[in-house]
């Protein structure tokens, strides 16, 4: 399988680049790179375990602060490539890993009119209440417990939004409308 690592920084510099390209050489033999305002690496993947531990690994032991996208669905990697790099270039990360499906999801609601969806009834611990179930791939029972209230509370909040929304979010359909709009 061809997999693609985008590394994305607000400044980086050819020797950052070396390094990463060097580490991923020696885990890949395949890899290959290209270098401008993003580095990208492509290779094939037959080994067993996380690209993100990688990714966590050059983070801590360089001490460089980067930004990476994992792609792992590859067909064509050079038009693949010339496709997923400007996304990725205009991505606003909230963290240092993105997966294919953050992207994704993040490219086509951004444009959507949250409001649309949610209204001024809905305050933020609703807002939270509803996010974190989702978060725990609608599990009540859990959600419950990281909420810190009674199951019972959680259905009725639940309840609550999907009496002032329309959409119920036990259904897999509108939880996934709205964990992409909570996001």
């Amino acid at each position: 399988m061809k997999r693609v690592i985008v590394f994305k920084k607000s400044q980086f510099n050819s020797d950052e680049a070396s390094a990463i390209k060097s580490i991923f050489e020696g885990v890949y033999p395949d890899a290959q790179s290209e270098f401008n305002d993003l580095l990208v690496i492509t290779f094939s993947d037959d080994k067993e375990f996380s690209n993100r531990e990688i990714i966590e690994s050059i983070i801590t032991d360089l001490t460089i602060n980067i930004q990476a996208f994992e792609s792992r669905l590859l067909k064509d990697t050079k038009e693949y490539t010339e496709k997923i790099v400007p996304l990725v270039k205009d991505f606003e990360f909230s963290g240092y890993y993105i997966k294919e499906s953050d992207l994704v999801s993040k490219t086509l609601f951004k444009n959507i009119d949250h409001s649309l969806f949610l209204n001024e009834k809905i305050d933020d611990d609703l807002i939270y209440t509803i996010k974190t179930y989702l978060e725990c791939n609608m599990n009540t029972s859990k959600a419950a417990s990281k909420l810190f209230m009674h199951r019972n509370t959680l259905i009725n909040k639940i309840d609550k939004f999907n009496e002032i929304t329309g959409y119920d979010v036990r259904d897999f359909a509108d939880a996934s409308l709205i964990y992409n709009i909570l996001k």
